[in-house]
């Protein structure tokens, strides 16, 4: 054995030009790299799933913080609209009264009196905090909503057991 170490040892330094010792561990290295090739693509597949992972949750953040800007643009708007809205009643006559009702695509905006729609542009809100524009055929459009209950209360009371003949919701 130690006759094949020497002359190996001797082939090595006339032969190559190196040393040995560094062909000895130039070949560990290799041997060890190519055993922890299944543990590299392990760690490389984990580190691929949480990368989109995270994409995954900055797409999800970037969408939410979307919507929260949207609705408080959205509060903004109504909240504004329901200082001087109309606000709306159903058809339905019930104990001498018509009851406030909420505000849809499908209805259409009519005076109570005449059973004309409404002008367009005319903004009209109902008691669930939704406001919208009135449009040329007089179906709502241009929604905002706001959750604010002390804007809604105080316009809707103002409009309780006076003269006042709120518009009607008429479904088509």
């Amino acid at each position: 054995m130690r006759n094949y170490y020497q002359q190996f040892r001797e082939y090595a330094i006339d032969e190559l030009g190196v040393k040995p010792q560094l062909i000895i561990w130039s070949g560990a290295i290799v041997i060890g790299t190519l055993f922890s090739i299944p543990r590299l693509n392990q760690w490389n597949d984990s580190r691929e799933q949480r990368t989109e992972n995270i994409k995954q949750i900055k797409a999800k953040k970037a969408e939410l913080e979307q919507e929260l800007a949207l609705e408080q643009h959205q509060e903004m708007i109504a909240n504004k609209r329901y200082k001087s809205c109309i606000p709306v009643v159903g058809e339905i006559f019930k104990n001498g009264t018509h009851y406030f009702t909420g505000i849809n695509e499908t209805t259409i905006a009519r005076d109570r009196i005449t059973g004309k729609t409404l002008p367009p542009n005319t903004i009209i809100c109902d008691a669930n905090g939704m406001t919208a524009r009135v449009s040329d055929n007089g179906n709502p459009t241009a929604f905002a909503y706001t959750g604010d209950r002390d804007i809604i209360q105080s316009r809707l009371k103002r409009f309780r057991g006076s003269q006042y003949s709120n518009p009607i919701l008429i479904k088509e």
